[in-house]
């Protein structure tokens, strides 16, 4: 008998005392009977994991900082292919994320490749729904415009665009708003942007990010005559101003942009940066048509003279011709349009149509410089035209060219052998009027 309990006994205890429990439970006394099991507490949550890696970016261990700043960033690409980065964002950014990873993303850790390109990672993923909180942190914005120029890696100056996309879009959006408080703060943020872009040769990176975002028209609908703010027009004036010497041609497709600039050319006497800022970002405008009307494709060429012959004519309207025909001139614009007219474009009656109009406005002003573009046939094209063309309005400018060139007496001079055959036209009576006045032409 006492050889049997020393055996159950043996048996017993190593069943009771060996096996671990399966889970972690804490006990509570109670008064009625035994100390009871109460439900699993976990260590650490969720949350306070997120607030202590944020902490943990900010240490100023280098090891402990890069170990935090990787984690998050992958933390945050696991809840992106998920689907539920919008969770964790909001999470981390009340945490207060934004400060620890604007903190890695300075000018004092650009030898810190990685650390720079896991924060850069990280804000990347958070851009599309914080954009207005990015924008809060101004030294990162200024340091995200540095790497799109000046960083090697591809990945980085991409993971630097989107942010500044995503900023771009969130800018442009609020520009439109309601409140004149949003929008003025708005613009002027865009403007201080693109001045920070130009400083750090990364404008036309940015620029086109901002003209993806729909900034241009926009910009310029801010330039309307009746904008009741002036720092609203002014920023406007002024952030187009910087995009005008890569983007003209995007400025011109603007609806009414040369409408605008011209009014503001001419009503901004009291305001001499405001004047120069539309006369600046008009020069870009012509610099680029003038070069587009060079072009051998026959499409662009017609696009380009039909938008100088348009910019001529909205400056006519406010009084600005003659500082527009200047810009023009000093640009080259009078060889490609005294070009047009020849017989060899005679097949696009469009073109030519749009190259004597504009010329027929320079006249007045530039009659000596249109007749002595090489080589000296301006008058050739011009007789040609009184002679051939049954077009009313091609016929009146075409003598008011003439008339222009006569008054000027630029005749004198000219090698008699080019100008002689001048007489031999067949319809010698509306040429002698077209030269010596054709004011039934041209009244």
């Amino acid at each position: 008998m006492r050889m049997l309990t020393l055996l159950c006994v043996a048996l017993t205890v190593p069943t009771v005392f060996s096996a671990p429990p399966k889970k972690e439970y804490f006990l509570f006394e109670s008064s009625d009977g035994p100390p009871q099991l109460a439900v699993p507490i976990p260590i650490i949550g969720k949350q306070q994991q997120q607030k202590q890696l944020v902490e943990q970016a900010k240490s100023e261990d280098n090891d402990e900082k890069f170990k935090a700043v990787t984690e998050i960033r992958q933390m945050l690409e696991n809840s992106r292919e998920n689907n539920t980065d919008k969770q964790l964002i909001d999470e981390f950014v009340s945490a207060g994320v934004m400060d620890s990873l604007a903190d890695c993303l300075s000018y004092d850790n650009r030898s810190r490749c990685e650390l720079i390109r896991n924060a850069m990672g990280a804000l990347a993923i958070i851009a599309p729904r914080k954009a207005e909180e990015i924008l809060e942190l101004h030294n990162l914005i200024d340091f995200l415009i540095y790497l799109l120029r000046n960083w090697s890696h591809n990945k980085d100056k991409e993971n630097a665009a989107s942010i500044l996309r995503n900023i771009a879009h969130k800018l442009v959006n609020k520009a439109k708003s309601d409140d004149t408080d949003d929008k003025l703060e708005a613009v002027t943020k865009i403007r201080e942007m693109l001045e920070n872009s130009l400083k750090n040769y990364a404008m036309k990176d940015l620029s086109d990010e901002f003209i993806s975002a729909g900034v241009l028209d926009l910009l310029v609908h801010y330039l309307s005559e009746d904008v009741s703010q002036p720092q609203l027009f002014e920023n406007a004036m002024g952030a187009l101003a910087i995009i005008a010497p890569q983007k003209a041609e995007n400025i011109y497709n603007a609806k009414n942009n040369t409408e605008y600039l011209n009014f503001w050319l001419m009503n901004s006497a009291d305001d001499k940066q405001l004047k120069n800022s539309a006369a600046f970002i008009l020069k870009n405008i012509m610099s680029k048509l003038v070069e587009q009307a060079k072009s051998k494709a026959k499409d662009v060429k017609l696009e380009a003279v039909t938008k100088i012959r348009k910019a001529l004519e909205d400056s006519q309207k406010h009084n600005t011709d003659e500082r527009l025909i200047d810009e023009f001139v000093s640009s080259g614009v009078l060889a490609p349009l005294v070009e047009c007219l020849s017989e060899d474009n005679a097949s696009q009656p469009q073109l030519v149509e749009n190259a004597m109009a504009a010329l027929a406005i320079i006249a007045p002003r530039k009659a000596i410089d249109i007749f002595r573009i090489p080589p000296f046939y301006t008058v050739v094209y011009l007789k040609n035209w009184l002679k051939n063309t049954t077009d009313d309005q091609l016929l009146k400018n075409a003598a008011s060219i003439l008339k222009n060139i006569i008054a000027n007496d630029c005749v004198h001079g000219l090698d008699y052998r080019v100008f002689s055959n001048l007489f031999d036209s067949r319809n010698t009576e509306v040429f002698e009027q077209a030269m010596w006045g054709a004011y039934h032409l041209i009244s």
